[in-house]
């Protein structure tokens, strides 16, 4: 594992920024896929199977409503098979043990009030081998001598009613191509329960073959298919509650295709409400969930099941959204991977650079005070006024390397959490005469002016909280920046070597005082702007920068200010920068 070191040894050459970076970006990718990929895998087949077992699970309910339908269908085919073969007639005879006599009784299949209770039946009928029709609704056989004799006698409108039932049944059946040819062929193959006739649309003729008398007859019942399947489909339905909108299709395809449409859905308290629909209704259609047959004699009959969505479960939902949490959990700490990587890749190359330019900056003064100072001893040196500028040299020297060696432990300080400012409130006059005294020196020697700007009338008045060393070495620190940056920019208009110090209130609190120190040097871009009190951003190569600097000065600023509750940000100017300083101050009054 140590080719996944980021740092240099003897086994490790030496490697840039870049190739540190590369490094680190392939180490994230490695660590993200390796993570990343498994878990969403794993997630993805959770997700299969949890959408498997929510269809499995609407199957069921599917299959109970299926067994339901043919439990009903078998339980109304059963009730059919249990009326006597003698109850076909309009009369049938009755021993008496009483009278030891045969009695005519009305047949209870002659009432066609009680087909309202069975929908979609429309009556009964029977054939016998000569193919002469009769309904237990109608006293005669139809077409027979004996009704045309009746039908010369006055009969109610009754009568009327029923042979003209009878004589739709005679027709409806006889439109049969199955009947005719059962009927042609002598009724041979039937056991005696009902059969199914199904080729005539829009109907289902049942059948069955009995020995009556002595005499073989074929005896039945005509059902109108629509009304009879939907009141079955329909009771069906509502003894099974369903989880979701459920869309069921009823599909007959002989003689000619039969389609019948419903919607189920159950309340919160189970009860199952079902629509009838005229046509299929496309968005409870997206999710097929099954078909299957009917029994026998029903086998023509399919019957389709379909959803709009999968509803998952709670708990399956409550598992997937886990599974997207630690999805995302794992990009977010590859992520703060990469970023911290990255964050301690510039932190090191700025610590080199830091080291860099300290080394730089201690060695160059260094060498010119040890230069000068040897030059004194040597006697060399004859002129008063030679000898006086080299001590101020030295002395220039040697303030700037106390400046550097201030920011560096006062950074080292700030960054141990017991360590903290003592402020108090000062009067805004002290804080001109400790900006004058620290700074004056420092202008002057490199030819710039100092200039306070504003109304100083009224800041007698007004207090401002702040720590008097730390406050010195902000205004030292940015005033060092200033003189630095327009010395490396090489401006060449004197006017501009100038630093403005401005006290005005805060605009955006009316209880802080806004200290704005600006210059007139080479300014800031925007990219700069950003980065600007980051720790040892300079911008550019160490060893080719030209302005000198370690990269603390404005970071130290920041914070300084933030320990004393303040604020600081860089505004761009059309000509060099200005720094804007907002801390709490006490004022008696507005101005």
């Amino acid at each position: 594992m140590k080719w996944l070191s980021l740092n240099n040894s003897p086994r490790n050459p030496p490697r840039n920024y870049r190739q540190r970076l590369n490094r680190l970006r392939l180490i994230s990718l490695l660590l993200f896929f390796t993570l990343f990929i498994p878990a969403s895998v794993l997630s993805y087949l959770g997700f299969q199977q949890l959408s498997k077992d929510t269809l499995i699970n609407y199957q069921r309910q599917t299959d109970k409503i299926t067994v339901a339908l043919n439990k009903r269908l078998f339980k109304r085919l059963a009730y059919f098979n249990a009326i006597q073969k003698r109850q076909f007639d309009y009369y049938y005879l009755v021993y008496n043990p009483a009278t030891k006599a045969l009695n005519e009784t009305l047949s209870n299949l002659a009432d066609p009030s009680n087909y309202e209770s069975k929908p979609g039946l429309l009556g009964y009928y029977q054939v016998d081998m000569k193919g002469r029709f009769n309904s237990p609704i109608w006293p005669y056989t139809l077409h027979s001598e004996s009704e045309k004799k009746a039908l010369t006698e006055h009969l109610s409108s009754t009568f009327e009613a029923r042979r003209k039932q009878a004589l739709e049944l005679q027709e409806i059946v006889s439109l049969s191509q199955q009947f005719k040819q059962f009927v042609a062929g002598g009724m041979i193959g039937n056991s005696g329960r009902f059969h199914l006739f199904d080729d005539v649309p829009n109907y289902y003729i049942f059948y069955r073959v009995v020995l009556l008398n002595e005499q073989t007859k074929l005896q039945g019942f005509v059902i109108e298919r629509s009304s009879y399947l939907n009141y079955v489909v329909s009771s069906a339905l509502n003894s099974i509650p369903v989880d979701i909108v459920l869309a069921i299709t009823l599909h007959d395809s002989k003689p000619t295709p039969f389609y019948s449409y419903f919607i189920a859905t159950s309340d919160d308290n189970g009860e199952v409400n079902v629509q009838r629909r005229e046509q299929d209704s496309p968005q409870y259609t997206q999710q097929i969930l099954g078909s299957q047959t009917l029994n026998w004699p029903y086998g023509n009959l399919t019957i389709h099941y379909s959803t709009a969505t999968l509803k998952h479960s709670p708990q399956g939902l409550y598992n997937l959204v886990l599974n997207i949490v630690l999805l995302v959990a794992m990009v977010g700490s590859c992520l703060g991977f990469y970023k911290i990587g990255v964050k301690q890749l510039k932190l090191a190359e700025q610590r080199l650079g830091f080291v860099s330019s300290v080394s730089h900056e201690l060695k160059t003064p260094l060498t010119s005070i040890r230069m000068y100072a040897e030059m004194l001893e040597s006697g060399q040196m004859n002129s008063v006024q030679d000898q006086k500028d080299y001590y101020n040299f030295i002395l220039s020297e040697s303030e700037r390397l106390s400046r550097l060696i201030d920011n560096t432990l006062t950074l080292s300080k700030l960054s141990q959490p017991q360590q903290s400012l003592k402020t108090e409130f000062v009067e805004l006059p002290v804080l001109k005469d400790v900006i004058r005294s620290k700074v004056m020196s420092l202008l002057q020697t490199n030819g710039f002016e100092l200039n306070f700007l504003g109304s100083t009338s009224d800041f007698r008045k007004v207090k401002v909280k702040v720590d008097l060393d730390a406050f010195s070495q902000v205004v030292v620190n940015i005033a060092d920046n200033s003189v630095k940056f327009f010395g490396a920019s090489k401006i060449n208009d004197i006017s501009r070597k100038k630093l403005d110090f401005t006290f005005n209130i805060d605009k955006a609190n009316n209880n802080r005082i806004m200290l704005e120190i600006r210059d007139y040097g080479p300014g800031i871009t925007s990219a700069h702007e950003e980065k600007l009190f980051e720790l040892f951003y300079r911008g550019g190569d160490e060893l080719t920068r030209i302005a000198p600097g370690t990269g603390i000065g404005l970071a130290l600023v920041q914070e300084l200010v933030h320990a004393q509750n303040g604020t600081v940000k860089a505004v761009s100017m059309s000509q060099g920068l200005a720094l804007q300083i907002s801390l709490v101050a006490y004022i008696a009054h507005s101005f």
